[in-house]
């Protein structure tokens, strides 16, 4: 299932965008991967794709509302969760809310990436692995009242029933490589089943 328009910063990520290297850190965005001293920082997808917008369009300031639509798309987020992502982002960065290094709060106005940035060819990405064709499924359900819900299932076997937690987007956490390991793992000699809960990733609200 194709994934909702403005989900992703901006545009999605190809194979030869480049890899931006800032202090002791790298953000490859054809992998979807941040490593801090040549160790992969583990981050949520979102704030992955916060922090993406924000070295992409470090040439100005960037509004909340211009974070927001870009990331979030149409759904309702409140500024509280945008601040907890930028929070997240400079703690895997090594930047804090004093210091502002690296990213800094325009009172008013919006947040802009100020460190000093080099771009890099992107690394060639190695083959992965064949996964005994572990493909998820994704389709959707009406509740009682109309609302479409998406769910997806990965594997074969008897059921397991992963609650939902906070913010989830059925597709792009099956494209994570924070998220993917885990879910394959679970779906291992059994039936995997994922949702979105209503108002989130493909669900309707």
């Amino acid at each position: 299932m194709a994934p909702e328009a403005g989900d992703r910063p901006d545009r999605p990520a190809a194979p030869g965008d480049p890899a931006y290297v800032f202090g002791d850190c790298e953000v490859d965005l054809a992998r979807f991967e941040l490593r801090r001293a040549g160790e992969v920082v583990h981050v949520e997808p979102q704030v992955f794709d916060v922090l993406a917008y924000l070295l992409r369009h470090r040439g100005r300031v960037v509004s909340k509302t211009e974070l927001l639509e870009q990331v979030w798309g149409d759904r309702f987020v409140s500024e509280s969760a945008l601040a907890s992502r930028l929070m997240a982002v400079r703690r895997a960065i090594g930047d804090d809310g004093e210091t502002q290094h690296v990213v800094r709060t325009v009172r008013g106005r919006g947040y802009q990436f100020v460190a000093p940035v080099d771009e890099r060819a992107p690394e060639a990405s190695p083959a992965r692995p064949p996964r005994d064709q572990l493909e998820q499924q994704i389709r959707m359900c009406t509740s009682v009242d109309g609302t479409r819900l998406a769910y997806a299932t990965l594997g074969e076997g008897r059921p397991l029933v992963k609650a939902a937690n906070w913010m989830t987007h059925l597709d792009y956490d099956w494209e994570s490589p924070v998220w993917r390991h885990w879910l394959e793992g679970l779906a291992r000699g059994r039936q995997l089943v994922r949702y979105d809960e209503r108002g989130c990733g493909l669900s309707q609200s």
